[in-house]
């Protein structure tokens, strides 16, 4: 998606947005962060949560994502194997069963 695209999405919707006490919030990717949609908004009277609290691509982001990654297989090895073997191998047969006797439907798991 570009820049033109995005402001077009934004505009159908744009009415419905700015008639109502409401601040958009956006990620930090370099569409949302274009002077020509900040513009827009600008123009639309859209309030737009600013950038600075978002956190980007950077060290602390890599710490935060390390100390996540590492608190995940923490837990992911305090799971004792019976329970994955009744979880995984013994569960896993009937719900893929299931799945294929309703046609890939709603099933009760």
């Amino acid at each position: 998606m570009n820049t033109a695209n995005y402001i077009h999405k934004s505009h159908r919707r744009s009415d419905q947005i700015a008639c109502h006490d409401f601040v958009l919030q956006q990620d930090s990717v370099a569409l949302h962060r274009a002077q020509i949609v900040k513009n827009h908004f600008r123009r639309k009277e859209i309030s737009v949560l600013e950038q600075s609290g978002i956190p980007t691509a950077g060290k602390d982001n890599l710490t935060q994502f390390m100390d996540l990654r590492t608190c995940i297989l923490m837990e992911w090895e305090s799971i004792e194997q019976k329970l994955i073997q009744k979880l995984v191998m013994d569960s896993l047969p009937k719900r893929m069963l299931q799945v294929i006797e309703k046609r890939d439907g709603p099933t009760h798991y």
